[in-house]
């Protein structure tokens, strides 16, 4: 049924008659240049050419607006095709886009993710690099062999999920920018490194990605998705990312005028037509990256899985054509999106996004450390970089803040962490409680899904606290998916440590903390002599029993552990070795004519004051120059409450370059020491005045030799490896049990000696 209204041509007052037409279900349509349009959605625009028409006119100009580059129609010029629909072609589509304003120069150029204004170089993602193109190239095997057999290639096992994970900072835009440039380096070195595949199939992925044109859309940043707008959850939102970010300029035309400008056009363009239209368009392959893609989720989480179902059509349905579709996503929340697709049956390639190693952190900061006159200044700057541990955004915010010249060649460390903390601070501020920070420093797997009383009224789980950047972990293997060890930065450590905590743990913690952190050296051109290093691991002794202190009276209830458990050990007889109860000490700095333990049985503390009773509830560090290289000494009460055993630690530091080795002779003649120096208080019959160390009641089996090693050992005999009273740790193990939020500080000390290469 037709039906007119009439519109009032104001230039000579004509009256211009306007069909509408009404279906059977009450629907007013327009006919427009052959196509029948929703009187809903009848714009001005169109509105305004369809009456020029009729009146013979040229189109009335409208406003626009300047965008910086280039002024852009605020109500485009309309064409042929006035809405994509199931009927529409990728020719019929690319020729309408084609004539749009805002176009890019060059198409082969996709969108930046990340804007990178520091320009800093890639380091550390070679092997995510190499995962990533290996994952393409099993996929691109698969289907061959499926083909070649003749099989069903229906099945998801065809067509596993690309992604990648990490929390914000941590470098997944990035990583999308530099993947989707396809760089010619980048596939010569998969082809050189990857010796196992056949040479025929890796070439033929090689050509296939250098014959790709990549596109980078992202659900966070310019183009957020807004729940409010119709679709944008869905596929509409997602076909109108795809065909703005490969045809058109961002800066000349931005995604909300976009949005504005095409939104009503995108109603029934589905993906797979929108994706043949670039390869027409491009005459090549689609590489799709995805960023942020957990935006979009839901309470039941169908955006997401709408949404890579949506991806998986065009994915599946050009796998054997000549010209392919891929895509790799990012997240933050690495197990909502493995629920939601294992419980599909579809397996997740899961690509590795590591934190940058020390190394190669401060290759990012080469040029500015060339500006430094003094290897003072150098060492501050080394130090503030190993306290980012690896942490991609960190060390931005750190690059930013040592572009202020003052801030370069007159700030000290705690300045300068100082002033980096309240560039990052809104990441953490309401997050870094003592829960969060204990979890941290155990360095021990926690499930993802374990519970965390972030405050007294607030409970998180560790995906929350790592999707929110408090925890700056990622997914490396494909364990992390379900459990992690909770990783924190040192900048983040020192702001628990310096503001007001409560309680009576988190105060203890809070102290070793900022001891730890302001353990301070010259570090002057092989001057140091390890000192840090010993200051480092003593104040961990301190705090690895205050995090597993229990604080009771009732003894039963007290921890109890393993030495080898505490030092990271993992031995056949470790049920066997004796376990103490764990209990938080207070360090004495003994006097320096003190050699420990005193032969006279009589300990002074550096002030002049007598120990004499509850010696477990100390840290004995002496300083008399020839105590033989004992730094400090604690004894500690059996488990089975069967007395005292005393723990004998040295430490054995040396420099990167260093070609000093751990003999197995060092240690014996160590270990013949030790036991001398302790023969006097040990295995001796009752008196009614006795020495403290005498009281305790210990035998020469009580007595132990831990040599805490950041160096090379050599091969060790077996008197050495058989003796129960001689524990080695390694740095493998200080590694482990240092946990990875603190371990980039040791591993500062190992590196600062190193000079700057020319």
């Amino acid at each position: 049924m037709e039906k007119l209204f009439n519109c009032l041509f104001l230039k000579d007052y004509s009256i211009i008659p306007i069909p509408v037409y009404k279906d059977g279900e009450n629907k007013f349509f327009k006919s427009y240049d052959k196509e029948r349009i929703s009187v809903s959605t009848f714009s001005v625009a169109l509105l305004n050419e369809y009456i020029c028409k009729k009146k013979e006119v040229g189109k009335r100009k409208t406003e626009e607006f300047n965008l910086g580059e280039e002024n852009i129609s605020q109500n485009s010029k309309k064409e042929r095709l006035t809405g994509f629909t199931s009927r529409s072609t990728p020719e019929s589509i690319v020729e309408y886009l084609l004539e749009q304003k805002g176009l890019k120069d060059d198409f082969s150029k996709p969108h930046k993710l990340c804007a990178n204004l520091n320009k800093l170089e890639r380091k550390g993602r070679e092997g995510s690099f190499y995962d990533a193109y290996k994952y393409i190239l099993d996929q691109h095997f698969k289907v061959k062999l499926a083909r070649d057999n003749k099989l069903d290639l229906n099945d998801k096992i065809f067509y596993p999920l690309f992604a990648l994970q990490s929390t914000p900072g941590g470098g997944k835009s990035y990583f999308l920018d530099e993947f989707a440039s396809l760089k010619k380096d980048d596939l010569d070195s998969f082809k050189q490194k990857n010796l196992n595949d056949p040479t025929e199939m890796v070439d033929c992925i090689i050509k296939e990605l250098r014959n790709s044109v990549s596109i980078c859309i992202s659900y966070n940043g310019s183009s957020a998705y807004v729940a409010s707008r119709d679709g944008d959850g869905g596929v509409k939102g997602l076909v109108m990312r795809i065909i703005w970010s490969y045809f058109f300029d961002g800066t000349k035309l931005p995604w909300a005028f976009f949005c504005n400008q095409f939104e009503e056009k995108f109603g029934s363009l589905d993906i797979l037509t929108a994706t043949q239209s670039i390869i027409h368009h491009s005459g090549k392959s689609v590489l799709l990256c995805v960023d942020e893609i957990m935006k979009i989720d839901n309470e039941n989480h169908s955006n997401i899985i709408s949404l890579l179902n949506d991806l998986y059509t065009p994915y599946h349905s050009l796998a054997t054509k000549d010209k392919k579709f891929r895509f790799i996503i990012t997240t933050l929340d690495a197990i909502r999106l493995w629920d939601t697709q294992t419980a599909s049956g579809r397996q997740i390639n899961w690509i590795p996004l590591r934190r940058l190693e020390f190394s190669e952190s401060i290759e990012l900061f080469k040029e500015v450390i060339k500006k430094l006159e003094s290897d003072s200044r150098v060492s501050v700057l080394r130090k503030c970089i190993s306290d980012c541990n690896g942490h991609p955004r960190t060390l931005e915010k750190l690059y930013e803040l040592l572009s202020n010249t003052t801030a370069l060649t007159t700030y000290g460390w705690a300045a300068l962490i100082e002033e980096l903390t309240k560039k990052i601070v809104h990441w953490f501020v309401n997050y870094i409680t003592f829960p969060v920070v204990k979890l941290a420093l155990l360095g021990e797997h926690v499930r993802l899904d374990a519970m965390v009383k972030v405050t007294a009224r607030k409970e998180l789980s560790v995906k929350d606290l790592i999707t929110s950047g408090v925890y700056i972990n990622s997914v490396t293997n494909q364990d992390d998916v379900n459990e992690v060890i909770p990783t924190l930065t040192l900048v983040s450590l020192y702001y628990f440590c310096m503001k007001t905590v409560e309680g009576d743990d988190a105060k203890t913690v809070a102290r070793i903390l900022k001891n730890l952190l302001h353990v301070e050296d010259h570090f002057d051109l092989k001057s140091n002599d390890g000192k840090a290093f010993e200051k480092f691991h003593m104040n961990w002794e301190l705090l690895y029993r205050a995090l597993h202190h229990r604080n009771k009276d009732d003894h039963e209830d007290r921890t109890e552990m393993g030495l080898h458990e505490i030092y990271g050990l993992c031995l056949p007889n470790q049920s066997k070795g004796v376990k103490i109860r764990i209990q938080r000490k207070n360090i004495v700095t003994l006097h320096t004519s003190i050699e420990f333990p005193p032969k006279d049985g009589k300990i002074d503390d550096s002030r002049g004051i007598e120990i004499k009773d509850h010696l477990d509830k100390y840290m004995f560090v002496p300083t008399k120059s020839n105590n033989c290289g004992f730094e400090m000494v604690m004894f500690e009460e059996k488990a089975n409450g069967g007395g005292y055993i005393a723990l004998n630690i040295e430490c054995k530091f040396s420099w990167p370059e260093s070609k000093t080795v751990l003999s197995s002779e060092e240690i014996k003649k160590k270990y013949k020491h030790m036991k001398d120096k302790y023969l006097p208080h040990v295995n001796q019959k009752r008196q009614s005045k006795e020495p403290p160390v005498r009281k305790l009641r210990m035998e020469i089996g009580d007595i132990y030799l831990i040599l805490v090693v950041w160096r090379d050992i050599g091969k060790l005999d077996d008197e050495i490896l058989n003796n129960k009273n001689i524990i080695i740790v390694g740095r493998k193990e200080l590694e482990k049990i240092y946990s990875p939020s603190l371990v980039s500080r040791p591993q500062f000390y190992g590196d600062i000696q190193k000079k700057i290469e020319n």
